[in-house]
């Protein structure tokens, strides 16, 4: 390769670790692409290329914008959404808020604070059952950032937080009351998944002490397919393993009411995405909660931000190619190269730790924990 680094690699070096994945047989490229940025190598991919790997549908080049709201350079020109009068306003279904919510109310219209993404212009219009605008409410949304994980102190910071440094952190969430219209707007970006649940945004409309709706919205799962396959952010973290069909929540809410929670979405000239949705309702609302199915329970999030678990390898270090007792960033390449079939397995017989004559994920995982905790 010769543009990499031969040093070998201490604990900590790589900003987030690789989760342990027991799949003997040859990886396909998402799964190298996933344990990259897991590891923190995803940005080197362009050099990787030109060594022999090359990118599949998976991290293609996407039209939506990319950076985070930063990147809504034209949101002047952004159209109304609501130019069209509705005909029937139907009430939303209540659903729970779930743990992770938090007590406090951030008044701001740039939920972010930074976080990369794809932007999202979301804009809701809130009316009441004789499709009136509801003027002076207070809209309050919360989701997950890109990686999966919500912020803030919550009732259960172990199941809603990813980091706990992220407790401090309030990204992703805000409040706003609503104009004489009836509009709010949020700058954010597209959520991340966690197991268990399909990409949604909660949101919580009051008025003083009033609550007349705690619900979520869901995006089209044709976007967000697309985005999970093709846009650079996400195409690494792989799709979402739950759909509105076995979502806990969204297969609760009646079939004939789920539209009524599908944001509509475009994609503006700056490559941001256009999301809204007229949102009706009612102070007290007869509608019975819709309540999580054990399976929403789930904490696993996706590959880049999990915790490694050890790989247990035979004598010797799996990735060593060198025989110098330490694994560099050049033989973990060199290994995802062999995987790929980009290379002979005797440019490093160490790859193949269990002796089966291929390199699986696996042996790449035990090469990568090798490279951040040394051999043993």
């Amino acid at each position: 390769m010769g543009t990499f680094p031969t040093q070998s690699l201490g604990v900590g070096q790589f900003p987030t670790q690789a989760k342990e994945v027991s799949v003997h047989m040859q990886p396909s490229r998402r799964q190298v692409v996933r344990l990259l940025a897991g590891i923190g190598l995803l940005p080197l991919l362009p050099e990787l290329r030109r060594g022999g790997i090359r990118l599949s549908s998976a991290a293609a080049a996407t039209d939506w914008a990319s950076g985070g709201t930063a990147a809504m350079t034209g949101k002047a020109s952004y159209p109304d959404p609501f130019t069209a009068m509705a005909d029937a306003c139907e009430l939303v279904a209540t659903t729970t808020q779930g743990p992770c919510t938090t007590a406090t109310d951030l008044l701001r219209g740039d939920v972010s604070e930074g976080w990369s993404g794809l932007p999202v212009r979301l804009a809701l219009k809130l009316v009441d059952a004789t499709c009136q605008p509801v003027a002076g409410a207070t809209v309050k949304i919360w989701h997950t950032n890109i990686e999966g994980s919500y912020s803030g102190q919550t009732p259960n910071n172990g199941l809603c937080l990813q980091q706990q440094a992220y407790a401090s952190q309030d990204f992703f969430r805000g409040a706003q009351t609503t104009a004489d219209d009836g509009t709010v707007f949020f700058d954010t970006c597209f959520p991340g998944w966690y197991s268990g649940r399909a990409i949604h945004i909660h949101f919580q409309v009051k008025q003083g002490d009033t609550s007349y709706r705690i619900s979520q919205l869901f995006f089209p799962e044709d976007v967000t397919t697309d985005i999970f396959a093709n846009h650079p952010e996400y195409a690494p973290y792989g799709p979402p393993n739950t759909t509105l069909a076995n979502d806990g929540i969204s297969a609760a809410i009646p079939s004939a009411q789920l539209a009524r929670h599908i944001l509509s979405v475009a994609r503006m000239a700056d490559g941001a995405m256009l999301a809204s949705k007229v949102v009706t309702v009612i102070s007290q609302a007869p509608t019975p909660a819709v309540t999580p199915t054990a399976s929403q329970a789930g904490t696993a999030t996706p590959t880049p931000t999990a915790t490694p678990t050890a790989v247990s390898t035979p004598a010797g270090c799996a990735g060593d190619c060198s025989g110098d007792g330490s694994v560099g960033v050049d033989e973990v390449v060199r290994g995802v190269n062999i995987a790929l079939g980009n290379g002979e397995l005797s440019a490093c017989p160490a790859f193949d730790a269990d002796g089966n004559g291929a390199v699986a994920i696996d042996d790449l995982i035990a090469a990568v924990n090798a490279a951040l905790n040394g051999c043993r």
